[in-house]
């Protein structure tokens, strides 16, 4: 290898040539006689690594205690997101079976001023928070800094579900599924909330992705309960 070397795993032999430096994590780490490597050797493992005599190393061997991830601890991640993904299907099942016209008229607010409802999303996640700590500064303020923060925490839930089901109603609409019964419609959403998952794995840019449209479910929520607000005010008493 001509130039730098990053290698992870349970058990890492080095017994070739290295132009660069070496990154190795590992739990058994043993660089072997023949071994030549021409920069720093950093080992993140909880155990030394093995060096044989007849290797050699052109720089320094700088040891990072690492835990080492072992099985039990990946199958307790698995779980834990299998676990907040049902947990996601099913909260946004319930928003779509108590709420359909409001999630219906979100997702059509949506999907009809992407930009506006992007704009207000991010306003309000910007916003909000410093003018809770505000009002905590202000001593007294904390009396309506308490249930303005129980109401921000949940815009950033609905707000989230929001988008969800936008892309659901989306793709409902793309494939003739507008119209399709509950069943149908809820396997599409759970569906679509997998999809999403599967977004976030890609770096950077699925975090990004999802955060965008975290941000335009909510500025639409807010759109359309204004409207509803408005609305309702100017019926006549």
């Amino acid at each position: 290898i001509g130039g730098e070397l990053r290698a992870a795993g349970a058990t890492i032999r080095i017994g070739g040539n290295i132009g660069g430096n070496a990154e190795l994590v590992g739990d058994d780490i043993h660089i072997e006689s023949g071994a030549v490597i021409g920069g720093d050797v950093t080992v993140r493992s909880e155990r030394e690594p093995t060096i044989d005599e007849g290797a050699q190393i052109g720089g320094q061997v700088i040891q990072v205690p690492s835990p080492v991830q072992t099985r039990e601890d990946e199958d307790w991640q698995v779980a834990g997101r299998l676990f907040f993904g049902f947990a996601v299907i099913l909260t946004l099942l319930v928003y779509y079976w108590l709420f359909p016209q409001l999630a219906q008229r979100v997702a059509t607010t949506l999907a009809a001023e992407p930009f506006k409802s992007l704009g207000l999303g991010a306003g309000v996640v910007l916003v909000t928070p410093l003018l809770i700590v505000v009002l905590f500064a202000t001593g007294v303020g904390f009396l309506l800094a308490l249930p303005l923060g129980a109401v921000y925490f949940m815009l950033l839930l609905l707000g989230y579900l929001a988008g969800l089901y936008t892309i659901a109603e989306l793709v409902s609409r793309r494939t003739g599924h507008a119209a399709s019964a509950r069943g149908a419609r809820s396997l599409i959403l759970a569906l679509t909330v997998v999809a999403v998952a599967l977004i976030t794995l890609i770096p950077v840019l699925g975090s990004l992705a999802v955060f965008v449209l975290w941000l335009l479910g909510i500025g639409a929520l807010i759109a359309v309960l204004h409207r509803m607000y408005t609305d309702a005010a100017d019926q006549p008493s």
